[in-house]
């Protein structure tokens, strides 16, 4: 069987919002540096530099976090192919046309905050109050109907002022928002609502897509405890995970909201976007297979990794393929399935794995 791996599929994309080649990506070396390099240039050429300008600081312990980024960005494009007609109605509903222009906002920085996630004493009081006065000023709308203000500060508390979500999606809205107040400043003769300057097109309706945006990002990596899952074929770490969160939110009446059973878990329809992200964060194999490599020593790079796995979106399934050639080929299968395994208790999805001639597959079904 001839599969067509990622590093193909990525090579064939169309990728930069912006001009041709305005950033650019060698997914023949794919190193982590690159891929900051290519987050640094991609926010750059929107004339969005100022909201990503420590960026060498934020990867540098974690520079494989960049990697991920890049490669979950790409896996959303190939998503968007397949399903595009309810993406598009999403996003119409808050003025949004261009899928790739939103999804390098959320995508690339979707995991910024995790350097301040791993070192907490960062969050100064200032710091604090600046994360939640974006976290507040996002219009109500884009909260949908799990998630408003007092839930998402009752959980960044429980999570002690370590989640990255929080901080990324509340930093995100407040740097745009700074920028297009700056672009504003130096074009007072225009129209704030329509103007062109350095060659970009700049509005007071974008604030819109930076409240949407926002709200995904923190949305992401807020984790539900399900009250059924003591009687499904979860592993027992899963088991064991769940039923201490169920405890730990049982104390708190807004922490409480996020136990759910098998009929509240998210589906595809009630919000395209944040389902495709969860799941792409959840499975994306440059994560997974990195760790895998830290932990074994084995020395596998980025690019083998974009190598050895393809990837399919099919109507309502995602099916992700490994050509089995040696054992961390068969690790990083495992470590895939499982991952996807433990969607099944706060995403309505059944996930199977199947072996067949020499092709290692897990099915996510939804």
């Amino acid at each position: 069987m001839i599969m067509k791996t990622l590093k193909t599929s990525f090579n064939t994309q169309k990728y930069c919002y912006y001009r041709d080649m305005a950033a650019s990506i060698n997914f023949d070396s794919f190193s982590d540096e690159e891929c900051c390099n290519f987050i640094r240039d991609y926010f750059q050429a929107g004339g969005k530099g100022s909201v990503i300008e420590e960026i060498k600081k934020a990867f540098k312990e974690y520079p494989e976090r960049a990697s991920h980024s890049v490669s979950a960005y790409m896996i959303g494009l190939l998503a968007y192919q397949t399903y595009e007609a309810h993406i598009d109605v999403q996003l119409a509903g808050v003025n949004i046309s261009e899928f790739s222009h939103i999804w390098f906002l959320i995508c690339l920085y979707h995991d910024y905050g995790y350097f301040y996630e791993k070192s907490p004493s960062l969050i100064k009081t200032k710091m604090y109050n600046e994360i939640f006065s974006n976290v507040n000023n996002i219009d109500s709308k884009h909260w949908g109907k799990r998630y408003d203000s007092d839930l998402i500060e009752a959980y960044f508390q429980y999570r002690n002022k370590q989640e990255h979500g929080t901080i990324a999606g509340a930093l995100l809205r407040k740097r745009l928002n700074k920028n297009l107040n700056d672009a504003i400043s130096q074009n007072q003769n225009c129209d704030s609502n329509d103007f062109i300057w350095r060659n970009l097109h700049w509005s007071e309706n974008h604030r819109e897509w930076y409240d949407f945006a926002a709200s995904l990002i923190i949305k992401h990596n807020i984790w539900f405890a399900n009250s059924e899952v003591d009687n499904s074929d979860q592993d027992d770490d899963c088991k064991r995970e769940n039923k201490r969160s169920i405890v730990n939110y049982e104390s708190d009446p807004q922490l409480k909201r996020l136990i759910i059973d098998n009929n509240g878990r998210m589906t595809f329809n009630e919000n395209p976007l944040l389902f495709i992200l969860c799941m792409i964060d959840t499975i994306e194999p440059e994560k997974i297979g990195q760790k895998i490599s830290l932990q074994t020593s084995c020395g596998v790079t980025n690019p083998m990794i974009l190598d050895i796995v393809s990837l399919q979106f099919i109507d309502n399934k995602l099916i992700i393929d490994i050509e089995e050639r040696c054992s961390y080929h068969k690790k990083l299968h495992e470590e895939i399935f499982i991952n996807a395994k433990r969607m099944e208790t706060w995403m309505q999805v059944k996930v199977s794995k199947m072996k067949q001639a020499n092709i290692l597959r897990t099915a996510i079904q939804w």
